[in-house]
């Protein structure tokens, strides 16, 4: 029973995204999950990446990363450089033995999946994006199919009419390849985290709730973790209690690669947002792709 359950809510979801998405007021927040699938490195790895370039004792580096230090591993290099320094050893460690966009990256599924939501002629597209991530490969891979995007993560900013806006909450670093500006921060480390916790004046929390308000989010590529961390949590429970269930609408949608706790289904339903879970990457991008299959079919009709 609860298999079929399961089954009718994601048959659901499909049918509101497929018309959210038609009319237009569908939005994505990403995260390292997505990264990820096209082969840049897991936080630990880049942590551990960050901290061999810094050059730092491999038996405190080894006994920090055992203990899940990261960010205050991360708070370590931090301090030996100036800041624009630091920027470059993440950047690099980021990308370090990845190529750029090539074919193989192309045929990534969920690359695949996203880059079919913000597509669109005659039905509807995803034209805001809040990425976690620092990195620009899906900006990378939309500019290939001829798609112009605008990535975001200093502000004041501009915003271009008609370009698919990726706004950076963590900041941005462009593949050395490309020529984008990267931004004047990072959130990596326990003290820039901190930092931007207690910013009441961050814009980016304006631009999260602005998109919360406004469309229905999918959330994709983002942990058990990050659903109850500082910083999407509070976002999600003010627009909640401001009321967009009265509207007869969720919040958004949270798409997981794995099983997830009782406890964290009922943090996201309270939130006003709908857990779904799928046994893989590929599942959600399958599932990502069949709403632009039923969106395109509606139009049809």
């Amino acid at each position: 029973m609860e298999d079929i359950d399961a089954l009718m809510v994601v048959e659901r979801a499909r049918s509101v995204l497929a018309e959210r998405l038609n009319e237009q007021v569908l939005a994505l927040f990403l995260g390292a999950g997505v990264s990820m699938a096209v082969g840049l490195p897991d936080w630990r790895t880049l942590t551990e990446r960050c901290g061999i370039r810094a050059e730092m004792d491999r038996d405190d580096l080894d006994r920090r990363l055992a203990g899940q230090d990261y960010q205050g591993i991360i708070a370590e290099v931090e301090k030996r450089y100036p800041f624009d320094e630091y920027a470059e050893v993440v950047r690099a460690a980021l990308y370090e033995g990845f190529k750029g966009v090539s074919f193989s990256t192309c045929r990534c599924p969920l690359l695949i999946a996203l880059g079919s939501l913000v597509s669109g002629g005659q039905r509807g597209r995803v034209s805001e994006i809040v990425s976690l991530n620092f990195d620009d490969i899906l900006e990378w891979y939309l500019s290939l199919h001829g798609y112009r995007t605008q990535s975001v993560s200093n502000m004041p900013r501009l915003l271009k009419s008609g370009l698919i806006q990726v706004y950076h909450i963590h900041g941005f670093l462009a593949h050395p390849e490309r020529s984008r500006k990267r931004s004047n921060f990072l959130v990596f480390s326990r003290g820039s985290a901190e930092e931007r916790l207690t910013d009441i004046d961050n814009p980016f929390k304006a631009v999260m709730v602005q998109v919360l308000r406004t469309k229905v989010s999918l959330f994709v590529g983002m942990s058990e973790k990050t659903a109850i961390d500082y910083l999407l949590s509070p976002l999600l429970k003010k627009v909640a209690q401001e009321g967009a269930a009265t509207e007869g609408r969720p919040t958004g949608f949270w798409l997981f690669d794995a099983q997830i706790s009782e406890e964290v289904a009922t943090h996201l339903k309270d939130r006003n947002v709908v857990p779904l879970t799928f046994p893989s990457r590929q599942a959600i991008a399958e599932f990502l792709l069949s709403v632009c299959g039923e969106a395109g079919r509606a139009l049809q009709a």
